[in-house]
């Protein structure tokens, strides 16, 4: 079985928010699943260096993914001293 990887089109501001590459459509912000196959890996790889798309392998959108990271950051236990810059703030 071929490993799956999502790709995901960020339309730039003002832009289409659809966008053609070869025989696909992505929609911005809607994860498209792509199978990692030989035939596949040159899209992939150009996808992966495009600005526009977010290469992944996971489904989650990329404000999901990014929503879930500020998440889990924020679980982390900070037993710094509350007086001090925020800059200046250790977390363990």
């Amino acid at each position: 079985m071929n490993k799956t990887i999502y790709a995901t089109y960020i339309a730039p501001e003002g832009d289409s928010k659809v966008a053609e590459v070869g025989s696909l459509t992505f929609f911005s912000g809607q994860p498209l699943e792509i199978e990692c196959t030989e035939a596949n890996a040159g899209l992939i790889k150009m996808l992966s260096k495009n600005q526009h798309f977010k290469v992944s392998d996971n489904s989650k959108s990329p404000d999901e993914a990014s929503e879930e990271a500020t998440q889990a950051e924020g679980e982390v236990e900070d037993d710094s001293d509350d007086s001090a810059p925020a800059h200046r703030r250790r977390r363990r």
